[in-house]
């Protein structure tokens, strides 16, 4: 079993207040913090003792704090996305539109950034249409959300590009995206090893439900079942999709929603010391995996 550890980023300088985590934050010059070393290590070992591989994640969406004061998060040149990782620079629709704003690479700077990676991690839960928005050369840009000049829609000609997911929450069940979007990432960028690091669907709200009622999640299975269908669709066309992994494995506090969303195999018990109980989700995707026969019919 494999699993991904977030928010642990590794390189340390002191325990500081309000940070992500405080076991562990800062930078290499600044020196290690023992204590979080050590938690991170107790932790690995235990959960390799009892057979489980952990899958580290070393940024997830927030910086170390000292790095983002350090750096500018996102807006410094030592942080790059997918394109330059493959070819050494921003792609020229990106130079075209967000023009001085982007800072170059210089040569050292291809050498240093191009092959530079392992694998990519996608994470994947839905999609929308999109379309190219209008362009005003003339007005200055308001934020980079609008530097690709597109219109994104969950609608065509008024019909939703996917099965809405349960309750308010986002997700329109389009499992086919992501096959598209390996494919398309096996022909732009050369083959890349990739993982799905994360891929799920959350249940409705569950007030007023009973526990035995809110551990009734097929459609969580059959969530699954379609979008590992479309991974190996993928792998026959010769995509090199080495690893995935369901969120969430439990029930857990979500950005924006916080509790309101149930995502895990297990049930949460928040209101009875979050006592751990499967559902049937749980159940059903250990039994489906080691049914060689049926995985291999996919």
């Amino acid at each position: 079993m494999v699993f991904g550890l977030n928010h642990t980023p590794i390189l340390t300088q002191a325990i500081q207040p309000f940070t992500a985590d405080r076991r562990i934050h800062g930078s290499l010059s600044g020196g290690l913090n023992q204590e979080g070393i050590d938690h991170y290590n107790n932790l690995i070992t235990e959960v390799t003792n009892n057979g489980i591989r952990p899958f580290v994640t070393l940024l997830h969406f927030d910086l170390p704090q000292i790095l983002q004061d350090k750096y500018g998060g996102f807006l410094s040149r030592k942080i790059v996305f997918l394109h330059p990782l493959v070819y050494g620079e921003y792609p020229r629709s990106m130079r075209n539109l967000v023009k001085g704003r982007l800072p170059a690479f210089n040569g050292k700077d291809r050498l240093l950034v191009k092959g530079s990676f392992d694998f990519i991690g996608f994470n994947y839960y839905t999609s929308r249409y999109a379309k190219a928005a209008g362009m005003n050369p003339d007005v200055p840009p308001m934020s980079f959300s609008f530097d690709s000049f597109v219109d994104f829609s969950i609608t065509r000609d008024g019909v939703p590009i996917g099965k809405k997911g349960p309750g308010n929450g986002f997700i329109y069940i389009y499992p086919e995206g992501l096959m598209k979007l390996l494919y398309y990432t096996k022909r732009k960028y050369k083959n890349p090893r990739i993982y799905i690091t994360e891929n799920g669907i959350y249940d409705a709200k569950s007030d007023g439900k009973t526990i035995q009622e809110a551990l009734q999640d097929q459609h969580r299975s059959s969530f699954i079942l379609k979008h590992l269908y479309q991974i190996n669709r993928s792998i026959r066309k010769g995509v090199e999709v080495k690893g995935y992994f369901y969120w969430s494995l439990f029930d857990s506090f979500e950005f924006e929603e916080g509790r309101q969303v149930r995502y895990g195999l297990y049930y949460i018990d928040y209101g009875n010391n979050f006592t751990r109980i499967p559902k049937h989700s749980a159940e059903w995707l250990p039994s489906f995996l080691r049914n060689k026969e049926r995985a291999q019919a996919l």
